[in-house]
This record gives C-alpha cells, structure tokens and sequence, in this order.
C-alpha cells in the first residue's frame, strides 16, 4: 500500500482558486481506486471532508483513499480536492471498467458504431436533442431550440455554441450538414424525405423535406443521429475511418470485437466519472454471465438472459438493475405464405398461445404478458379498447376448424386437403432465453395439432430472412420505436410500399401509416394510433408475446448505474456510473 503521511495542525475549507488549479494540474489522470473515498462508503460526498478534516485533526485513522489528490499526503489540499469533484470541477476518479456488449461493432459511423442497444455510439456521438426521465422530457443538446413550419416540412434548430469535437476542432452547422448529408448517401433512417439543407449562419440548420416531418425533433434524438465532425476522415467509398464526437467519452482503440473508450476531459457538459471504458463483445449469453461470476467483466446486459437474473440477484458478489422497457417480443406469421394466409389462422395462433406460462415460468416473471402491440410504459399511445387476445384454445379450435384445418386421419396433427398443418419456426441463436421460449411455443401449438418445427439461425440470417420474409413463423422483438412516439412501427413493419418488413400488405393499413405521417394535430394523431393498433390487432399479422424487461447485471462495486425503459440508452446511463471495486 501507498505510505501516507499526515500533516496535523493545518485549517480546512474553501481553498482559493489559484490552490484548486495546482492541485488539479498534479492530479493522475487514471485511478484504480476512489481516491476521496475517505470514509470508505462507495460514494464521494462532504461527508468524506468532514472525514479528512477528522484526519488531520488525529481523531480518525490515515486511510489511502483520503488521499484524493494522490499526493502521497493527507492534508488541507484533500479537503479542496473533494470539494472540486464534489462540483464536478476536478475530475472524478471514476476508475475503469469492462462491459460485455453481444454484436460486434460494424463501423465508426453513428448507425454501425453500435455492440448492442447503442453502445458505444451514446457515449461518443451526441444528437441535435435527446430523452430523459424514461422517455417522457426532451431535452436540448447540440441544438438549444428548434422551431417547425405549419406543415411540417421545414424545421429550424438553433445550435449550442462553445462545444468542441474530440480533435479539438468547434461544433457548428457544417458539421449538422456533413453528418446528414452523409446519411442521405449512406443510412436514410429517420431522414425520409429530406431535400436539402441549409445553413443560413454558423449556429443556425434547415432542413427542408418534401412530406410532413411532425415528430422530427423525437427522431433526431435518437442514437443513429449523432453528429459527427466535418473533419472525420471517410475512406474511398464513404466509410468513417474515425470517430470525431462531441460526447463525454472519445475512441481511444477500436476493433470489430473490442472498443476502448477514454473520458472527455475538455466535455462541454457534465464530465463522466468513469476514465475508461472498456467494451468486449462477447455474443453468447452463457460466455458472458460466466465471465461476470468470474469477475472478468464488470457488467453484463440480461436482455436476451431474463431466465438468469434470479441467479445473478442471489449472487451475493453481484446486484441486478431493470425495469420494463419499450421493447415488446413478438411471433410473426408470413401473411403472404400458407397457411397464414388466412386471417382465421392467425388469429387462431393468438388464441392457442399461453404467454403467462412462458413469461412466469420461462423467463422468471421478469416480462409481462402483452395484451396489446406496445408495452404498457408507452402509456397515453396504447388503445386499451383494441380486443386483446386471451389465452383460449377452444376458441382457436374453432377458428381453425372453420378454415377447414381439422385432423382427419386420427394422427394427433391437423390437416386440410391432404396436407398437415406443418410450419417452421425461425429463431436467433445467442440467447439463453429463446430456445426455452421458442419450445414452449413448440408444444402449446403441437396441444393444438400443429407441427412446429424449429429453425435456430445465426443473428446475421435472421436479420436477412426478417427482410426478405423468407419464414413461416419468425420469433424476434419489435424495434424502430427508440424514441417517444412509436408511429415509425407502423410504417417499418406494416406499410406494404414503405416498410422494411412488409409483414401486412393491406392499403387500408397503408391509408392509415401515410395519414399519421401527415397529421400533425396531437389528439387526431392519437386516434389515428389507436385506429392502427385496433385495425392490426383486428388482422392478426403476429403474436404480441411479452413486454421486455431491461436488465443489467454487474458487480456490487458498480456505483450509480440504473438502467431505463429504453434500451437505446442503456449504456449511456454509463455516464453517470463508477467503479469503487
């Protein structure tokens, strides 16, 4: 252990400015401990001065942590020390930490420099505006304010001043134009439409679109839409060679399976306490978890792992934080593939499915059975007049009889016209969770007399068969809602011309999507949210299963870490925590 050496005698308090400079210029920019700690409870707060000045004072033993300024002494300049960081004007000795991200990083650009739920993307890059308290305040970032034309086409944001990229260069409107200009050629999502931008003086962006944008301002808060520096370096075909962010933390190593972030002393907003941050890609929900108990990593997400958490919660090393999320799981049928064809049918699916037995006795009460298309935290955008479908197989008998599927041979299996009710059920490998899920799913439609077969598949291949529609059944999770308004699921999933998915082909369906897009009234763009959800539901392209809960899992040293509803935002809560292992 460090020696210590303890000057007695000296006055404590307020040090002036000229005292608070030095010591900040002496200060080690890594800590592997919580240097100012001095009372040992994890945290950095006036009770650790009170503590120092009980030091000095020789009423309370010397302890390494009280030397916050690791100057080899416990003294009067400790006091200041803890003072500055308590104002977040030294920075916080946060140490570093290793977090298990599940996808490798595909690019340095916004949309690709993503291991899983939007890290380390969130950390680097900083969007126009953004979300906080789960979702339900939009804040400023980049941009102080923003105004929109009556019809909705025209937007207008007025840009922070006095912000500096991680090389040190000035944020300003050239680089909101290199970044979505960059989009326009090589990621169109959440900029449909845009026609041109102009950048009337240093602080000030228009965008002109050619179709109402109402909810811009919410997509341009999300974490695809990060702004990175006109000065980023792009290879031959367009690709970012380097990551230029205005965020709290800056690329300090990047590779496919690992990335390492250091803190951003010069941030313009509040400084992370974390100095570094190490992101290890590691796919398999098994590797990951034993690399936690194993103490190799320091968190790890639980999202595609719900059936772990119990264990982990009574690990008595570790500690668990979730909450329910944005996120819903869910079981497509091909509507252009037999038998899914037939409404019947799929409705008869929605019936046959017990999803409180799989979420109780799968995935550890740690998911809700869904009733509707949204998870309940979407709040005031859920129709609770839609009709739910409850659990019942009478009723899917029924329905299943009426489109002539019933078993005529006697062999337990449905058929019609000589040929079974046989499907394949396409899942994604990876996951402790899905296997579980996917055969429970197996047999409560096998109680029925339908043949399932399962099909796991690399996360790759089912990302393809998703677009292509190349499945019978496919069990996934509803994305394209990351911000405050799910009206983008419609169009992703639903809108036959639009839609990246195209998982119903129906022009009233389509009527609906292109009338939210171009409604900007509040009250009438609910009830155009409740009219899809309602007319959907009414169509039964999939099985909402459950609601998601977001977990994370880390060890019990992790101070201030607390997930949200938004697994976008997971990692960014990041900026918030620290170590004190």
């Amino acid at each position: 252990m460090k020696q210590t050496r303890i000057r007695k005698g000296a006055s404590f308090g307020i040090i002036a400015v000229m005292v608070s400079a030095m010591l900040l210029a002496s200060m080690p920019t890594v800590s592997a401990k919580l240097y100012g700690d001095a009372n040992g409870d994890g945290k950095i707060d006036m009770r650790d001065v009170t503590y120092v000045g009980l030091i000095i004072l020789g009423k309370k033993p010397a302890n390494e942590l009280a030397d916050a300024n690791q100057d080899g002494r416990v003294n009067v300049g400790d006091i200041t020390y803890i003072e500055l960081v308590i104002l977040g004007e030294a920075p916080f000795p946060g140490g570093d930490i290793t977090v298990v991200c599940t996808r490798e990083f595909k690019g340095l650009h916004p949309t690709g420099f993503s291991g899983s739920w939007g890290a380390p993307n969130v950390l680097v890059y900083e969007p126009l505006a953004d979300f906080e308290n789960d979702y339900r305040e939009k804040v400023p970032v980049l941009a102080e304010s923003w105004e929109m034309s009556s019809d909705g086409k025209q937007w207008t944001f007025h840009l922070r001043r006095g912000v500096k990229f991680h090389d040190g260069t000035d944020f300003d409107s050239d680089d909101v134009k290199f970044t979505f200009e960059w989009k326009l050629e090589h990621d169109r999502t959440w900029i449909q439409g845009l026609e041109r931008i102009e950048c009337p003086d240093e602080y000030t962006v228009k965008f002109f679109f050619d179709r109402p944008r109402f909810i811009l301002s919410s997509d341009f808060a999300t974490p695809q839409c990060g702004i990175m520096s006109s000065t980023t370096p792009l290879d031959e075909d367009g690709n970012v060679k380097k990551a230029i962010g205005t965020g709290p933390f800056k690329v300090a190593d990047y590779s496919k399976q690992q990335v390492i972030l250091e803190r951003n002393n010069e941030y313009w907003g509040k400084k992370a306490k974390l100095e570094k941050i190490t992101m290890r890609v590691i796919p398999d929900a098994n590797t990951h978890i034993m690399a936690l108990e194993a103490g190799e990593v320091d968190i790890i997400p639980c999202i595609e792992a719900f059936a772990s958490v119990p264990m982990l919660e009574a690990n008595p090393d570790l500690k668990v934080s979730g909450k329910l999320s944005v996120g819903t799981f869910i079981l497509y049928m091909n509507t252009k593939r037999e038998p899914f064809t037939d409404v019947r049918v799929r409705k008869a699916i929605n019936y046959a499915i017990d999803k409180e037995s799989i979420t109780e006795t799968i995935l550890e009460g740690t998911c809700k059975p869904a009733k509707y298309m949204f998870s309940p935290v979407f709040e005031k955008f859920i129709d609770e007049d839609a009709v739910p479908y409850e659990y019942d197989p009478t009723k899917a008998e029924e329905l299943l009889a009426d489109a002539g599927w019933v078993d005529t041979d006697g062999d337990g299996y449905l058929d019609k016209k000589g040929k079974p009710f046989e499907v394949t059920l396409t899942f994604q490998t990876g996951s402790l969770d899905f296997p579980m899920v996917v055969e429970a799913l197996q047999y409560q439609l096998g109680e029925l007399g339908i043949l399932v077969t399962l099909n796991p598949v690399e996360p790759a291949l089912r990302s393809e068969l998703q677009k292509s529609g190349d499945f019978d059944f496919l069990f996934t999770w509803q994305s394209y809602i990351p911000h405050d308004d799910p009206s983008l699921y419609y169009e992703g999933y639903y809108h036959s011309e639009r839609g990246r998915y195209h998982f119903l082909e129906d022009p009233e369906i389509d009527a609906l999507i292109d009338e939210l897009e171009s409604t900007g009234d509040t009250q009438k763009r609910l009830e155009l949210h409740y009219a899809l959800q309602r007319e959907i539901m009414d169509r039964a392209p999939a099985v909402f299963l459950y609601h998601r809960g977001d977990y994370m899992a880390m060890k019990k040293c992790i101070k201030d870490f607390e997930v949200t509803i938004g697994s976008w935002m997971l990692y960014k809560q990041l900026t918030k925590a620290y170590s004190a292992c």
